[in-house]
């Protein structure tokens, strides 16, 4: 689609099939929740397929301690479980992982 400043592209976070499922692993709670193995499992299926690892991030993700809301059971695991794994994974993505800017992979894309 194309705007007054250009055109629009969407990126969507990487994603993966998983039985007739399609998850997007790379970010908020699957980043949490998912072990590191399976994260880099996934990583390398990505890139033998030549895509890109796109990962997202909340930045409540980072801070283990931050207040807490009233939230039932389920909502409350799925907002506050393994809080303190985020950070230690990020920095191990960024370790084992090249990452370019967005506009430089919007680039590459508009160049094909």
């Amino acid at each position: 689609m194309d705007t007054q400043k250009g055109p629009l592209i969407e990126i969507p976070v990487s994603a993966f099939t998983l039985f007739g499922f399609r998850l997007g692993l790379f970010g908020g709670g699957y980043l949490r929740f998912l072990p590191k193995w399976f994260i880099q499992s996934r990583t390398e299926k990505l890139y033998a397929a030549d895509r890109p690892l796109i990962l997202y991030v909340h930045p409540r993700e980072f801070d283990p301690d931050h207040p807490r809301l009233p939230l039932g059971v389920t909502r409350y695991f799925r907002s506050y479980y393994n809080l303190k794994s985020t950070l230690p994974k990020l920095q191990w993505l960024c370790e084992n992982n090249n990452f370019i800017k967005m506009h430089e992979l919007v680039d590459e894309f508009l160049a094909r």
